[in-house]
């Protein structure tokens, strides 16, 4: 619990001694079941993305500018795909993609053991000048402000507040992964 969050690796030996962990996967599907239940989805949308969406972080026109966009546990994202919200199907592919979503689940099981509440969630910096956003998943009870740091960057994507054409985009969100894009 002491350390940063931008120096956390998934390679760490912090993060590394997780992996011996047991996973409860029918603990696992009983919580996310009970999240289907109360997860309502909305023109492929769930609440917490409609949500963070309505209240995107003003961080300005300065480089590298860092916020907290919402928090998420592997579960409620889980839950919210089977429902089908675009968004949170796209963050749970990147935990996959990144081969930590058994990571960030053991992280969640040793936090609650600790009567700790926190989760895992997302971060957004700005990036350059061009209105790109850089967006990452933060391990669960971490924060990492810097879109460099090896956490940030096992899970980053981009957004673009304006589409490339340079027109707003306000229909859909533009993501893009490893220069891949996809409109949700």
């Amino acid at each position: 619990m002491a350390v940063d969050g931008d120096d956390l690796d998934p390679k760490s030996s912090i993060i590394l001694a997780v992996n011996s962990d047991h996973i409860d996967v029918s603990y696992i599907e009983s919580q996310i079941q009970q999240a289907i239940s109360t997860t309502h989805v909305s023109r492929g949308y769930c609440n917490n993305c409609q949500y963070l969406f309505s209240h995107w972080p003003d961080l300005g026109t300065e480089s590298w500018t860092h916020a907290v966009g919402r928090p998420c546990r592997t579960e409620e994202l889980e839950a919210a795909t089977q429902n089908g919200c675009k968004p949170c199907s796209f963050l749970l592919l990147q935990l996959k993609a990144a081969g930590l979503l058994d990571t960030f689940r053991r992280i969640e099981k040793r936090l609650s053991l600790l009567n700790d509440t926190a989760t895992a969630s997302i971060s957004i910096s700005n990036w350059g000048s061009d209105k790109t956003q850089l967006l990452w998943l933060n391990f669960p009870g971490k924060v990492a402000k810097k879109c460099n740091s090896s956490c940030a960057m096992s899970t980053e994507f981009e957004s673009h507040v304006v589409s490339p054409s340079g027109k707003q985009n306000t229909d859909s969100v533009c993501i893009t992964l490893t220069g891949q894009s996809k409109r949700l």
